[in-house]
């Protein structure tokens, strides 16, 4: 069965590049299998793809990216700090991909998919330590 789209629409993801670094417009889809994709627009082709259930731990919303071994980039005029989040894509977050919605309701969607996979994955580990 193919995952739904649970959630579409415009963001801002930070792209470095060789000779400079800047935000830049995409369009996102957030399927029900915890796949986040981003697609320039007018291309059905994904630019990239993160899973986001097997990321979840190294994830920060809002001002807890501050917290986050990689530093935050500067945001574009008129963003809100709120409406950041860096997933990172391992402990030491050596790679990070910065996204950026532009309204409180998109962001909540997000976390709260967010949420539901961090509580996914406590009750596999819960599940796998349970001594019956």
């Amino acid at each position: 069965m193919e995952p739904r789209r649970v959630k579409e629409g415009d963001i801002m993801k930070y792209k470095t590049g060789f000779l400079s670094n800047k935000w830049k417009p995409y369009h996102a889809v957030l399927f029900s299998d915890s796949k986040f994709c981003w697609y320039e627009k007018g291309n059905r082709k994904a630019k990239g793809c993160i899973l986001l259930k097997d990321v979840v731990p190294y994830t920060c919303v809002g001002l807890m990216t501050d917290r986050m071994p990689a530093k935050r980039p500067t945001l574009p005029e008129g963003y809100s700090v709120h409406h950041v989040i860096g997933i990172g894509m391992d402990p030491r977050a050596e790679t990070v991909h910065w996204v950026l919605f532009s309204s409180d309701a998109d962001i909540e969607l997000v976390c709260a998919f967010l949420l539901m996979c961090r509580k996914w994955a406590w009750s596999l580990v819960a599940g796998y330590w349970s001594v019956d």
